[in-house]
């Protein structure tokens, strides 16, 4: 499989996963990820361009084609007209979203079995901090909320008595509709494409792109991006600027490559100023605020390199 440029279109469109319109928090992380399946590059590309988006009868019949030709959900001239059940107006061109991370991870098991007969075995390697350090803060925002006093440090400074909270709120609650205890998170990743780390470039997108700089260098803002990429990045920005506006959030986390994070957040509104200030934590933290004419929005940002602050501050 060989990603085509309206593949990767549709997947520049799509968001992430959680309920965004409905969300008290949402989450702004780097690039989609493998989520113990690094291998199946295809499998993950397919689903985001063909069955996420989509509700469960549409996708069982894309499924049940599988049956007479297993590649046929990459053939774009079988699609030309499709409707999306979680998107604005039901166009994909608006952006669109997975009701929930496991709603996104039933789908990739669901084509697997499909494609290969069976489910293959989920890599065993240790997941990504990012969700842990998503949920901390999470916990904090909803803690402040009931009590404005309350220790900011408590969910932050690996505390070990609430290390059992922590993952429970991680496993059970994140990026899904109606969690208990109430605070509904939805996950949007910067980079649509997914890959198992940030150090490889699947052959998949080799057809496209001859490395991946060619690819991080537009969403990095580097001024040797070329337009074709650059016209991309540009799109990106404002699906996830829909979604932020169109939410009901006032809560946003960005953790890792947080410079970038709060880049992308300026591009989105040149016209308002960021005001920065930093937690009371050991790790580099800081609370920004924005105010735009629909909200004020709240951003809790972690790991930022603080000699670079200047450049965000209009």
């Amino acid at each position: 499989m060989q990603l085509t440029t309206k593949q990767l279109e549709k997947m520049n469109a799509y968001v992430g996963c959680g309920p965004h319109l409905d969300a008290d928090i949402l989450i702004l992380g780097n690039e989609e990820g493998t989520d113990g399946f690094p291998e199946e590059i295809a499998a993950h590309a397919a689903a985001r361009f063909r069955l996420y988006g989509k509700d469960q009868e549409t996708v069982s019949t894309l499924l049940d084609s599988m049956t007479s030709d297993r590649d046929i959900l990459y053939q774009d001239d079988l699609y030309s007209s499709e409707h999306y059940k979680y998107s604005p107006k039901g166009l994909w061109t608006n952006g669109f979203w997975e009701p929930s991370a496991n709603a996104g991870g039933e789908k990739i098991k669901e084509y697997l079995k499909r494609y290969y007969g069976s489910i293959p075995t989920k890599s065993t390697d240790r997941p990504s901090a990012f969700n842990t350090h998503t949920a901390r803060i999470c916990l904090t925002i909803k803690a402040i909320k009931t009590d404005s006093n309350f220790p900011i440090e408590t969910y932050l400074n690996y505390d070990k008595s609430k290390r059992n909270e922590i993952v429970a709120f991680t496993e059970e609650q994140l990026y899904t509709p109606n969690p208990r205890g109430g605070v509904a998170t939805a996950l949007m990743d910067w980079r649509p494409l997914p890959r198992p780390n940030e150090g490889g470039w699947p052959p998949e997108y080799q057809a496209l792109f001859k490395n991946a700089d060619e690819y991080l260098d537009a969403y990095l803002f580097k001024k040797n991006a070329t337009p074709k990429m650059q016209a991309f990045v540009e799109r990106r920005i404002q699906y996830l600027k829909t979604i932020i506006l169109q939410s009901r959030a006032n809560h946003l986390i960005t953790i890792g490559q947080t410079e970038n994070k709060l880049d992308i957040i300026a591009r989105m509104f040149p016209k308002q100023k960021l005001e920065i200030e930093q937690m009371p934590l050991k790790n580099r933290a800081y609370y920004v605020r924005m105010r735009l004419p629909e909200k004020t929005l709240n951003i809790y940002s972690r790991f930022l390199i603080t000699s670079r602050l200047k450049i965000y501050i209009a």
